[in-house]
């Protein structure tokens, strides 16, 4: 937020549970607008993938308390079976 405050920018963010309940027949519109803007590359979201398996949780707060990561870190309580289907 620092970056925010000194370079004067505008964050605009939207309740989106207020929206559904006030406005349910719009939600369906803009869904349809979001994702027609990620197909179409117009927007590229930003997605962090790096994750820590359990043994590790200790290198993930380490990465969030030197900023070294951004949204939510994830810690991998046990490895998935890539043998198995996966769910839908």
């Amino acid at each position: 937020m620092n970056i925010v405050l000194l370079k004067n920018i505008s964050l605009v963010g939207l309740h989106w549970g207020a929206y559904s309940l006030k406005e349910p027949s719009r939600v369906p519109v803009v869904w349809k607008e979001l994702l027609d803007l990620f197909a179409s590359g117009a927007v590229k979201p930003v997605v962090y993938t790096q994750t820590w398996p359990l043994e590790q949780i200790a290198s993930g707060l380490e990465a969030i308390e030197k900023r070294q990561t951004w949204g939510k870190a994830v810690v991998r309580v046990k490895e998935e079976d890539s043998s198995l289907p996966a769910k839908l």
